[in-house]
């Protein structure tokens, strides 16, 4: 039975998270604030529909995201850096499965001198040769470092069996995908997916006149009403769940061996998204979590181990990961299926239930503390066309959930005989 020192009894009470406001600009941008009285900082969030399930060639997608601001028609990448030194601008570009998101942080008074250049990176960027073979030759070495690594081999296997090859969500990698690209594959990804391609703008915390004037004059550089409803062809189908072997890569000359576990699951638009949610922060989704009690309080057999759930936009997974001794690999496995078992056929302690219950609400809570987390809640939201109604849902489920509902969804969603068992490391 579920035993601890310092339980929580008292439900974590009603709030009221900060919401943000949509609009769509006259030249067709949507436009989505959220604006904080006391923020010294503006940021903002410029989202294109150019994640790496989009592209044609392995690292196209990425590294195009890097080199958005390696050099424009009207600037080198020096005079980039440069001007957004003297502003104090902090510009990042990151690519995921189905977005490309470019995020700036910026003083108010200064965006008015900022944004214009941002404008011309998105409209100009012409990915220099010397730059691109600069950031190809890193971007090797970082792999070559990393295929060295049990943890990274882990997560490579692990999505090339969930995601077969063809598959727009497989972005593994090989060694000759560095040799299969050029600049002009990241320019043809550019002009198709970012240069004349609609955007939505995420702006949060200081959005007072200045900023809100620097916003109206960057939006009005742009006119997507003619192509606002272009929709994306991508096409994604979800992979297969059926029976899985154990699998074992062997990798020598490691103390540890990475563990890596899961299987396709619901998205959050499903109705029991909530509950397998809930029962994943039970299971293995935090400090407390049965797994972390089990293999690492009670057994000893590593430092962490974790489970979670992988959401895109078009698929969702569930996976379990952890790195342990070379001689505790079989116990480690046989410990995290006894596991899964006992969530599936025991009853839960309410104790258990409320604990859970307490860390899952006071991180919902978490996640809104601040405009920039609070924007990005609502971001994730429009990624999958939900409104805040999803969390009011969200927050209903987890005050009222109880152990039938949480051995049910197990049963129903976590079946260990359909789980992809990756283990990467030496021989004990």
């Amino acid at each position: 039975m579920f035993r601890s020192e310092n339980p929580v009894q008292k439900l974590v009470p009603e709030f009221n998270f900060t919401k943000a406001k949509s609009e769509i600009t006259p030249t067709g941008i949507k436009l989505h604030t959220l604006h904080a009285e006391d923020a010294e900082i503006s940021r903002l969030q410029i989202e294109f529909n150019a994640g790496y399930a989009h592209q044609k060639k392995s690292l196209v997608a990425n590294l195009c995201a890097k080199m958005l601001n390696k050099g424009t028609t009207d600037y080198t990448a020096k005079e980039i850096n440069e001007q957004f030194d003297r502003a104090g601008a902090f510009w990042e570009a990151e690519c995921m499965a189905d977005k490309l998101l470019l995020t700036l942080h910026c003083l108010p008074k200064n965006l008015s001198s900022v944004l214009p250049l941002v404008a011309n990176i998105i409209k100009s960027s012409t990915f220099p040769q010397l730059e691109f073979e600069q950031l190809l030759s890193i971007s090797k070495q970082k792999f070559l470092v990393n295929c060295q690594k049990v943890s990274f081999v882990a997560r490579q296997v692990f999505i090339e069996r969930l995601y077969n090859n063809a598959h727009p969500y497989n972005n593994t990698l090989k060694i000759e995908d560095f040799e299969c690209i050029d600049s002009q594959d990241l320019l043809e990804f550019y002009k198709h997916h970012i240069q004349t391609s609609p955007f939505e703008l995420y702006a949060s915390a200081n959005l007072g006149q200045t900023a809100r004037e620097a916003i109206n004059a960057f939006v009005h550089e742009f006119d997507f009403m003619e192509n606002q409803t272009k929709e994306s062809t991508l096409k994604i189908h979800p992979p297969d769940n059926h029976h899985r072997e154990m699998e074992i890569k062997e990798l020598s000359g490691f103390q540890q061996n990475a563990i890596r576990i899961g299987l396709p699951v619901i998205g959050k638009e499903h109705a029991d998204y909530a509950a397998l949610y809930y029962t994943n922060v039970l299971f293995g989704g935090f400090f407390g979590s049965r797994l972390m009690r089990n293999i690492r309080e009670d057994k000893g057999f590593t430092y962490g181990i974790h489970s979670g759930i992988a959401n895109h936009d078009y698929s969702s997974y569930f996976f379990i990961s952890t790195e342990v001794g070379n001689a505790y690999v079989k116990e480690t496995l046989t410990e995290i299926e006894t596991e899964l078992r006992r969530l599936q056929e025991r009853e839960i302690d309410e104790d258990e239930i409320r604990l859970v219950r307490n860390y899952t609400l006071g991180s919902i809570m978490r996640g809104f503390d601040g405009a920039f987390n609070a924007m990005d809640r609502y971001r994730s939201l429009k990624k999958l066309n939900h409104d805040y109604s999803y969390y009011d849902n969200l927050i209903a489920e987890i005050r009222t959930i109880d152990s039938d509902k949480i051995r049910s969804v197990a049963k129903k969603y976590l079946n260990w005989e359909q789980m992809i068992k990756i283990v990467v490391g030496s021989k004990a």
